[in-house]
């Protein structure tokens, strides 16, 4: 009898023991598991107070536009009558579609889901350029897309590098704004090259009116004059020769 109650008790004290163990290891685990957690919600507190509401602005804005550069380009590589224009367009592509990509890498690091259509204002101009065509398309394709759209992504680039926080967009915008500021140039260039063309042919022709003008007036002037003084010399001899007789 006492050989059993000694049984039963050894065996209570390594039930307890067994009991008391699992319980520790569920702790250990309940322990680890949110610990886990807290460390994941502190990397995606710290992720979002990274990025702040100006860079995050700026990351959709370039998107946007970048966007937005290259639908007009592809208009424009079927509707410009310029070949200028054309290889203007051309390079928009290749350069906007570049930048684009290299934003989209950016996003993905940080976890950013950034636009992948135009603005509503946007969509208004590609919708004006898809109304126009021959010489008007030509005009206000270099004018909306090439100067209006680069002068706004010029200042967009330009703040980002000075107030921006997020150092991998504030690269990017350094990067970036060379070439924006570029296409500034070409499509200022190409503006002014037409523009001045017209006002030489324009003084041209009135430089050539002018000089016609002025010779011809000149020159029947001075026949006039020349026959004027040819009859009065004739009637001055003709009443001398008349008195000598």
């Amino acid at each position: 009898m006492k050989k059993m109650e000694k049984a039963l008790v050894v065996m209570t004290l390594l039930v307890a023991v067994m009991m008391t163990g699992a319980t520790i290891a569920t702790m250990q685990a309940n322990q680890n598991q949110n610990s886990n957690g807290n460390r994941g919600n502190t990397m995606n507190s710290n992720m979002g107070a990274a990025m702040s509401a100006s860079d995050m602005e700026f990351a959709t804005m370039a998107a946007q536009g970048g966007i937005a550069e290259v639908q007009m380009a592809q208009l424009a590589q079927q509707k410009a009558t310029g070949k200028d224009i054309q290889k203007y367009a051309k390079q928009m592509i290749k350069d906007h579609t570049k930048a684009n990509n290299n934003l989209m890498k950016i996003a993905a690091k940080k976890q950013m889901t950034l636009p992948t259509t135009p603005n509503a204002e946007q969509m208004q101009m590609m919708s004006q350029l898809q109304q126009a065509s021959g010489a008007e398309f030509d005009r206000m394709y270099i004018q909306m897309a090439g100067i209006d759209s680069h002068q706004k992504m010029q200042g967009l680039f330009q703040s980002e590098i000075s107030g921006g926080t997020d150092a991998d967009l504030k690269s990017f915008a350094s990067k970036t704004l060379p070439t924006v500021q570029k296409h500034l140039r070409m499509a200022q260039e190409m503006t002014n090259a037409g523009m001045t063309g017209g006002n030489m042919n324009m003084s041209g022709g009135s430089m050539n009116s002018n000089m016609g003008g002025n010779m011809n007036g000149n020159m029947n002037s001075n026949n006039r004059n020349r026959n004027s003084n040819s009859n009065r010399n004739t009637n001055s001899n003709g009443n001398t020769n008349n008195s000598n007789r």
